[in-house]
């Protein structure tokens, strides 16, 4: 996850706030960091779901973290889907190419072999 917020917030807003479209890229960034404060309460509870040393205090809020996660994420990709994306096809705002930076806009697969 940090990769994909990483590419978005090096790639992608950038060429929100030049086309003028600063406040949605900032709003973005922010629920970036939200989410990902809510990964790092979810890690070492899943870790201690996993190894079998988790309490049921320790599930209960597993539970509650995960159910958080997924409105949080679930709130960030429809706004992804229905302000940010549209934005790129319906606009002059200028596309991120191959040229970027960003591995996630290589124009080759990454090589997975031996992974």
């Amino acid at each position: 996850m940090p990769h994909h917020f990483d590419f978005e917030e090096q790639d992608l807003f950038p060429l929100l706030v030049e086309a003028g479209d600063g406040d949605l890229a900032a709003l973005l960034a922010e629920e970036h960091v939200t989410i990902l404060a809510i990964v790092a309460d979810v890690l070492p509870l899943a870790r201690a779901a996993a190894q079998g040393t988790q309490d049921d205090g320790g599930y209960a809020a597993l539970k509650r973290a995960t159910l958080e996660l997924a409105d949080r994420l679930a709130d960030h990709i429809d706004k992804e889907t229905k302000a940010l994306l549209p934005r790129w096809t319906t606009s002059s705002t200028r596309r991120p190419t191959a040229r970027s930076s960003s591995p996630m806009l290589r124009d080759d697969p990454p090589d997975t072999r031996g992974s």
